[in-house]
C-alpha cells in the first residue's frame, strides 16, 4: 500500500509462513499511518503459506527472497531496507499489530533530537501463558526501560539516515540477537537509541509447546546467533558487550567443554569428572531456585545447553559481507 506520495515512513513487516497473522498486522498498520504518507513493504522470506497471497490482498508491496537458504533474523530488515524509500524506517514481525499513536509520537520526538536514530515504544506480549514469551517480558529489562536504551527489542522505528550512516540496516549473518548487533554499531557511530512511554506494539507469539519450539529454532538456524554475533563483533568495540549479552551461553559452553576433558582423562583419574558433574548439578540447582520451578529450571538448562553448543556452529560459519545485495525480487501476482 501507498499513499501515492513520497513516503516519509516505511513500514517493513517480516514474514515467514505467517498467513494466520498478517492480514491482521496490515490492518492495524493502515488504522495506524492516518494522513502520514507511507508504504507498507512485506520482506518475505520465501514463505510456502498464504502469506504472500494474503499480504498483496492487503495491498502490500511484497518482496520475496529469490532462495530460502537466505533465511535469517537478520535479511528481513534488510530486504525491506532495500527497497524502503522513506526517511523513516518502521519495523515489524508479520505477528504484530502496530499500535495508533505510536507513529505520531516518534516523528515529534525525532524532529527535536537530529542524533537520535531509533525511537521503540511499549510492547504488549498477546501470548503470556506461553512459559517462553512470559519468561522473556519478566527477565528482559529492555522491554520496560525508558528513555536512552542500549538496543530495542521487538521493533521500532528508525531514521533511515543513522543507517546509511552505519552502512546497513540488520546483519544478514546473523539467525538471531541482530537487534542487538544493531544498536551497537549504531551507538559506535554516535548515534543514540530511545523507548518512550507509549503502547507501540502487540506481539502475537508461538503457541507451540517450549520444547517443539526449541527444537525448531534449532532447525531454523536460530540457535546459531549468539555464536554468530560473537564472531561479528570480534575487533568492533561492542565486542565486550556481546560477550555480556551471551554470557550464559558462554558459561554453559565452558561446563561442557570441561565435562568433555573431564571424559578424555577419566583412565587416568576420576577426580575431573566429578568436578565437572558437580558443577552442572549446582548449575542445574541455582536454574531450579532462580525460575521458582523446577520445570522452568530443567527447561532453561537444556535450552541454555542447545544455545551454547549450537553457538559453536554459529560462531564457524561462513559469513557474508553485510552489505551484499540480497537476491529477491518483488511479487504482484497473487498466484505466484
Amino acid at each position: 500500500m501507498s499513499t501515492g506520495r513520497i513516503p516519509l515512513v516505511s513500514i517493513v513487516i517480516k514474514t515467514l509462513n505467517e498467513s494466520a497473522n498478517i492480514a491482521r498486522t496490515i490492518q492495524s498498520v493502515r488504522a495506524s499511518i492516518g494522513e502520514i504518507p507511507a508504504e507498507i513493504i512485506v520482506a518475505d522470506s520465501y514463505s510456502v503459506d498464504d502469506t504472500v497471497k494474503i499480504a498483496l490482498a492487503e495491498g502490500a508491496k511484497v518482496f520475496r527472497l529469490q532462495s530460502k537458504l537466505d533465511r535469517s533474523c537478520g535479511v528481513g530488515a534488510q530486504l525491506g531496507y532495500q527497497y524502503a524509500q522513506g526517511e523513516f524506517i518502521l519495523l515489524l514481525d508479520g505477528d504484530m499489530e502496530l499500535v495508533p499513536g505510536f507513529i505520531e509520537a516518534a516523528l515529534d520526538i525525532f524532529g527535536d533530537q537530529h542524533n537520535l536514530a531509533a525511537i521503540g515504544g511499549r510492547m504488549e506480549e498477546m501470548t503470556m501463558d506461553h512459559p517462553i514469551f512470559a519468561a522473556r517480558i519478566r527477565r528482559n529489562q529492555n522491554y520496560r526501560i525508558t528513555g536512552d536504551v542500549g538496543h530495542l527489542d521487538g521493533g521500532g522505528i528508525y531514521r533511515k539516515s543513522a543507517l546509511q550512516d552505519i552502512g546497513y540496516f540488520t546483519n544478514i549473518n546473523l539467525h538471531s540477537y541482530e537487534e542487538s548487533e544493531l544498536g551497537c554499531r549504531l551507538r559506535a557511530k554516535g548515534w543514540r537509541l530511545m523507548r518512550i512511554e507509549v503502547s507501540a506494539i502487540r506481539h502475537y507469539g508461538h503457541t507451540t509447546p517450549r520444547y517443539q519450539l526449541l527444537i525448531r529454532r534449532f532447525k531454523s538456524g536460530y540457535t546459531f546467533g549468539p555464536g554468530e554475533y560473537l564472531r561479528a563483533s570480534i575487533g568492533n568495540p561492542w565486542f565486550s558487550v556481546a560477550i555480556r549479552t551471551i554470557k550464559a551461553y558462554l558459561v554453559m559452553l565452558v561446563a561442557w567443554f570441561a565435562l568433555t576433558a573431564s571424559l578424555l582423562v577419566l583412565p587416568w583419574s576420576s577426580l575431573p569428572l566429578l568436578t565437572a558433574l558437580a558443577g552442572f548439578l549446582v548449575m542445574f540447582l541455582l536454574l531450579v531456585v532462580k525460575r521458582k520451578n523446577f520445570a522452568d529450571g530443567v527447561f532453561t538448562f537444556v535450552s541454555w545447553s542447545v544455545f551454547a553448543l549450537s553457538a559453536l556452529i554459529g560462531f564457524f560459519r561462513r559469513q557474508r559481507c553485510p552489505t551484499t545485495w540480497i537476491d529477491s525480487c518483488q511479487i504482484v501476482d497473487r498466484v505466484n
